[in-house]
């Protein structure tokens, strides 16, 4: 019996192999994210899956998970799974596998956070780091928020949108910035900040501060495996789903093409578990 797991900073989708049961719960990396809050809300919403099968293995794509990352995220899982056996990959390879299967190619990961890699249909072969929500992070949800984050604050927001953060943050910027700092996630607030102007995603100035972020991602990422001869860029999230005919426009500029593309890897990830095994 096999439960594929995707887990990003803002939540994780599970599902039964058999495709007999699926649940969503609070996300989690542990390199800063709130292991307590997630184990809570996998006990509550995994209640009544098979979770004491002796032959249960788990294969858990997360965000964050290397090496000792790893290991304490599956000693938080065996709280709830006592006898699994676990197979603890990173999330850079479970969007590798969930869009290109056995083929390779350049992906990228567009969600809370964002990543890439050049993937030669079983091994990831080369890699820009990404440096997580304070540092890097470009393209991503929390990136797009801090960029939105800014032009509130800094007063170049045009007069039109700032209703949409005076109405969700009525104390204006002091309350913005006192619930950012009280944050157990901030990289998921900021993104939920950028979230708060979906509703406008057509308006120029919007596209404007997405576009940005794109170009800033392709720029740092992107254009570095120039060398590799892939033309066509996978991705998962989100921010690529939402937003793909943008991301299109800034892929063609450095002469790539937009490839699969997928909101919710676990569908990927069920397929190829399903066709591999």
């Amino acid at each position: 019996m096999q439960i594929i797991a995707d887990c990003g900073s803002s939540k994780t989708d599970w599902i039964l192999g058999d495709h007999t049961a699926e649940a969503t719960t609070l996300g989690y990396n542990p390199n800063y994210g709130d292991g307590e809050s997630f184990i809570n809300s996998v006990q509550r919403n995994l209640a009544d899956w098979p979770i004491d099968s002796a032959d249960l293995t788990i294969h858990f794509y997360g965000s964050g998970q290397f090496d000792v990352q790893g290991n304490m995220t599956e000693q938080l899982l065996r709280v709830v799974f006592p006898n699994a056996k676990f197979n603890i990959l990173n999330d850079l390879i479970g969007a590798c596998r969930a869009t290109a299967g056995t083929k390779g190619g350049i992906v990228a990961i567009l969600g809370t956070g964002s990543n890439s890699c050049v993937y030669d249909g079983q091994d990831i072969i080369d890699q820009i780091p990404s440096l997580g929500y304070s540092l890097g992070d470009e393209g991503s949800g929390t990136y797009i928020g801090r960029l939105f984050l800014r032009a509130y604050a800094y007063r170049t927001m045009p007069e039109h949108l700032r209703p949409l953060v005076e109405i969700a943050f009525p104390g204006k910027i002091q309350e913005v910035k006192k619930q950012f700092f009280a944050s157990k996630q901030p990289s998921v607030f900021l993104a939920n900040f950028g979230a708060l102007f979906r509703e406008k995603m057509y308006d120029e100035y919007v596209q404007g501060i997405i576009r940005s972020a794109f170009q800033h991602f392709t720029r740092d990422h992107l254009v570095k495996y120039s060398k590799y001869n892939y033309t066509k860029v996978h991705f998962v999230g989100s921010v690529a789903y939402y937003h793909s005919s943008l991301l299109a426009e800034e892929l063609q500029k450095i002469d790539l093409e937009l490839g699969n593309i997928i909101q919710r890897p676990i569908d990927g990830l069920v397929k190829f578990h399903l066709n591999k095994d």
